[in-house]
């Protein structure tokens, strides 16, 4: 309950501020900020949330199993370029949510971030675990 808890918490964080929406009419020098904004990363809070968020799934899923943990509030719609901005009652289904968490935290770390100090090794790992653990 506690994970579920966590990631609760923390998705409710980085739903708070919805993604800015850029189009040709923002002129932004630096295409990587950009894309950080749209991706709905402010901070580097934001980011260690994501991480953060997938390790907690990952234990969830090492100690709970398979089953969707119960959830009063988590967020609806999570891509890779929508962090989501509603809520609604849903199962946390802590692979599929994690495996999104992890996989933007990676990719934000080796694309706009690469050589800012971003370590993505523990969060390969567990990506390589759901999938690993999937099959």
């Amino acid at each position: 309950q506690c994970l579920n808890d966590g990631v609760h918490y923390l998705m409710k964080m980085l739903s708070f501020r919805c993604p800015l929406q850029l189009n040709e009419d923002v002129a932004l020098q630096d295409k990587d900020t950009a894309r950080l904004l749209s991706e709905g990363i402010f901070s580097d809070t934001h980011l260690l949330a994501m991480m953060y968020s997938g390790e907690m799934c990952y234990w969830g899923l090492r100690h709970c199993g398979e089953g969707k943990q119960e959830s009063l509030e988590t967020i609806d719609s999570l891509s890779n370029s929508d962090l989501g901005c509603r809520s609604q009652s849903v199962l946390l289904d802590f692979r599929e949510m994690g495996k999104k968490m992890l996989t933007k935290y990676v990719t934000v770390c080796e694309g706009p971030l690469k050589g800012q100090g971003w370590n993505t090794t523990t969060a390969k790992q567990m990506l390589h675990y759901f999938v690993k653990s999937h099959n």
